[in-house]
């Protein structure tokens, strides 16, 4: 089975990643995919690069040969 990691991110502290959460989960085990990890951004805007975003940078690997 393939593995998957899930990115979640919310612009401000009032809204929240449940239901990119249930969405996504749902779409991996549609592909067939076992979710390795999920990393998730609240309150933090997206036209913060990657190092203004920490979970973003940490679910990211360096290459595509790399593992989650």
């Amino acid at each position: 089975m393939k593995r998957a990691a899930i990115y979640l991110r919310v612009s401000t502290q009032d809204q929240t990643t449940s239901n990119q959460e249930h969405e996504l989960r749902q779409a991996a085990e549609r592909a067939g995919w076992q979710v390795a990890k999920i990393y998730k951004d609240h309150g933090i805007s997206g036209a913060k690069g990657r190092n203004g975003r920490p979970a973003f940078g940490a679910g990211t690997p360096p290459s595509a040969n790399s593992t989650l």
